[in-house]
């Protein structure tokens, strides 16, 4: 029996052929649109789902796994590993990292390492996905947890948002509105740092928004790792993911469509870069 099996959720936006070959156990989240709830990566394709957001209201609206689901992710994980190390959507956003922790205390018996990435989409991947790889080299839960202590000062997300309504209806980010109310074109750069959302750059063109967000990866360099995530707009995403291999001695960085429940507040449109910093 290998000695760790992971478990993350469906924020992390893992590929699903990555995720299998890694053995990563991915509980889904859930999504209402309307009277109708889907899980996140089983019942809703990404594409049928950007087509819902980009047609009109209703806005969606994302819910954690119920309880029953970690407490048999977690039951499914101690069937084929001695210890289970759980990452999870950063606590400070959601309610998910609470079921988890309910859902842990609920099974005394596992040996369950609980472990707040304070990141989401990709960023949460990262850390999943090296874990998983640790784990294969035989580590045990105590050296993943140090790894991922390590690598969580050290990740961040940026993005571009074409839409800010999106994030404004999830009530998460306060500083949302402000753009709303005065400054609609203005497209601004966001940056996700342990558990913290800022606009780092109010941008008026798209296109420029877009060279700006790349353009701040110079001041995170030298980079382990990059993927570039992306809501509905592959085409963008895969022409910035070409540049950025070029830019830092990259090969082939991953270009990730982003599951439903970063798709539900970022919005059609989002493009991202999700990457590990050489420091923190």
């Amino acid at each position: 029996m290998p000695r760790v099996q992971v478990v993350t959720d469906s924020t992390a936006d893992i590929p699903a052929d990555m995720a299998a070959a890694l053995g990563i156990i991915v509980v889904p989240c859930l999504v209402h649109l309307g009277a109708e709830t889907y899980r996140d990566g089983v019942d809703f394709s990404h594409q049928a789902f950007y087509a819902r957001l980009a047609a009109a209201p209703p806005f969606a609206h994302t819910a954690p796994p119920p309880l029953g689901a970690f407490v048999e992710a977690y039951r499914q994980a101690a069937a084929r590993a001695e210890q289970i190390v759980a990452i999870h959507l950063a606590a400070k956003w959601s309610a998910l990292y609470n079921v988890a922790q309910l859902a842990r205390d609920m099974l005394p018996e596992l040996p369950i390492t609980l472990i707040d990435s304070q990141q989401v989409s990709f960023c949460v991947g990262m850390l999943a996905v090296a874990a998983a790889r640790a784990a294969q080299e035989g580590k045990d839960a105590a050296e993943i947890a140090a790894l991922a202590s390590d690598m969580i000062p050290r990740l961040r997300l940026l993005a571009v948002l074409r839409d800010l309504r999106y994030l404004h209806r999830s009530g998460r980010v306060g500083w949302v509105a402000s753009f709303l109310g005065t400054m609609l074109q203005v497209n601004p750069v966001i940056l996700v740092h342990q558990a913290r959302v800022e606009p780092v750059a109010k941008v008026r063109a798209h296109t420029r928004a877009l060279a700006h967000m790349t353009n701040l990866l110079e001041l995170y360099g030298p980079l382990e790792s990059l993927a570039v995530v992306h809501v509905d707009a592959r085409e963008e995403a895969t022409q910035i993911a070409a540049r950025l291999s070029e830019r830092f001695a990259i090969p082939a960085p991953l270009v990730i469509e982003a599951g439903l429940i970063l798709g539900a507040h970022a919005g059609p449109g989002a493009v991202g870069v999700a990457c590990l910093s050489g420091h923190s």
